[in-house]
Order: structure tokens, then sequence, then C-alpha cells
């Protein structure tokens, strides 16, 4: 009797084992559920950052190759005026060489 008894009270103490080992795993599978969600959505939500990047810095090369033709033709006017100034400094260096710069500057005074 107390030998059947030993063994039922063995057979409770396994089921209840059993049971929160069962409660146990199921805990652990939401757990495991809730952190692949939030898994997922952090890998989305940088997968977002990542493209909203992209996309600024595709916004911010357009905008560096748009600024950079400018400069390249501000530096092909700055080249024009340049040579223009020394062509006006050759051609009046020419024209004081024949004294025709002295009948301009009194037919045509400058507003200097």
């Amino acid at each position: 009797d107390t030998r059947l008894a030993e063994q039922v009270e063995h057979i409770r103490k396994l089921e209840m084992e059993l049971e929160e080992e069962k409660r146990r795993r199921m805990e652990d599978q939401k757990m495991a559920e809730i952190q692949k969600k939030i898994t997922e959505e952090n890998v989305n939500s940088m997968a977002e950052s990542k493209a909203m990047m992209e996309k600024e810095n595709l916004n911010l090369l357009t905008t560096l190759t748009s600024v950079e033709e400018r400069l390249d033709q501000t530096d092909s006017r700055l080249a024009l005026l340049g040579q223009a100034a020394l062509d006006n400094s050759a051609l009046k260096a020419a024209l004081d060489s024949c004294g025709a710069s002295r009948y301009l500057d009194s037919t045509y005074p400058s507003n200097d």
C-alpha cells in the first residue's frame, strides 16, 4: 500500500514537473516570437533608414554635381574675362604706342 502510494505520488510529481516544463516552453516560445517580431521591426526600420539616407545622398550628389557645373561655368567666364582684360591692355598699349589713345581719351573721356 505504502509503495503504491509512493509510486502514485511520484507519478503526480512527474506530471506536475511535465506541466511546468510545458508552461516554460510555451513562455519561451512566446518570448522567441516577440523577439523575432521586434528583430523584424528593427530590420525594417533600419532598411527604411538606409533607403532614406541613400536618397539623401543621391540628392546631395546631384546638388554637388550642379554646383561643380556652375563652378566650371564661372571658371570659364573668369578665363574669358581675364583674356578680355589682357586683350584690352594689349589694345591700349598699342594705341598708346601710336598716340591714338590721347585722341580717344579726349574724344571719349572715361568715367574714372
